[in-house]
């Protein structure tokens, strides 16, 4: 059972620049902090969930790796260029039991994307790589870049909260990680691991680079990837902090929309700036 947790684990290979040899002996060994499969045990701790009396984006609430990443254990590689879409076109079917709103929620983020990037989102015909929104009480979660075959979005009725927890479960999707565990990072914040729950250490854990241009993509406070300040807290004090102007809190963890990040890190994953 053990062996097969690492396979699944080791799949989690190169998202874009910033991931490039990930994750580490060190990740693996605490990998059984988190749940591989969805399950209703997630659901149910996001049911209970509030902005007033828990802290952090509904996202950050599960048990999953990161919080809402599922661990594909459909390949134990893969590379960066397998893990895209085509041409960045993502074919894509609504089959939970959504609302009106909700599904005008859906759609909005998606045109959201589509306005801002090279990534197309279109309706599913017979496309054998394509994503399934659902609403199983699960929380919310996705895997991270093209699967293979079909994969799920999942958004249970928390998820709506606002339209950026939409936005940032499709930017899993498209092969994005989150920007607060990215190589550089103590640069620009500290992880304070006393404030966090011991079980949810694992969540940020940094990501080890073999090839990576600082450069090409700075750090991004307004990543809609971004962690909240009190993510995965114990005792309602910060888990992330600033190294720069303490103003620069109230951006981290936004679900408002895409930063200018976003949107770059994108085009150049997909090369549309070329």
């Amino acid at each position: 059972m053990k062996l097969q947790k690492k396979c699944m684990i080791l799949a989690l290979i190169i998202a874009y620049k910033h991931v490039e040899s990930y994750p580490t002996d060190d990740f693996l060994a605490k990998q059984s902090s988190f749940e591989i499969e969805p399950n209703n045990f997630a659901g149910r701790i996001l049911t209970k969930w509030s902005e007033t009396d828990h802290f952090g984006n509904p996202e950050e609430q599960g048990p999953y790796f990161e919080g809402d990443i599922i661990v594909s254990n459909e390949r134990t590689f893969f590379t960066r260029q397998a893990k895209k879409w085509k041409h960045g076109i993502i074919p894509y079917k609504i089959s939970g039991s959504f609302t009106e709103d909700q599904t005008t929620m859906i759609k909005t983020a998606i045109e959201e994307i589509e306005s801002k990037t090279c990534i197309k989102l279109v309706p599913h015909s017979s496309e054998k790589d394509f994503i399934i929104f659902n609403n199983d009480v699960s929380g919310c979660w996705s895997k991270v870049g093209r699967g293979g075959g079909s994969q799920t979005i999942n958004l249970q009725s928390q998820c709506f909260k606002t339209i950026g927890t939409i936005i940032h479960e499709i930017l899993h999707a498209v092969g994005l990680f989150h920007e607060q565990n990215r190589s550089d990072r103590d640069d620009f914040i500290e992880i304070v691991t006393e404030n966090i729950r011991k079980k949810s250490l694992v969540n940020f854990q940094k990501f080890i680079p073999n090839i990576y241009d600082a450069e090409e993509s700075l750090y991004d406070y307004e990543s809609i990837l971004h962690y909240s300040p009190y993510a995965f807290s114990i005792n309602g004090k910060q888990t992330i902090k600033t190294k720069g102007s303490q103003e620069i809190i109230k951006l981290m963890g936004q679900r408002k929309g895409l930063s200018e990040g976003d949107i770059l890190k994108i085009n150049m994953m997909y090369k549309c700036l070329q």
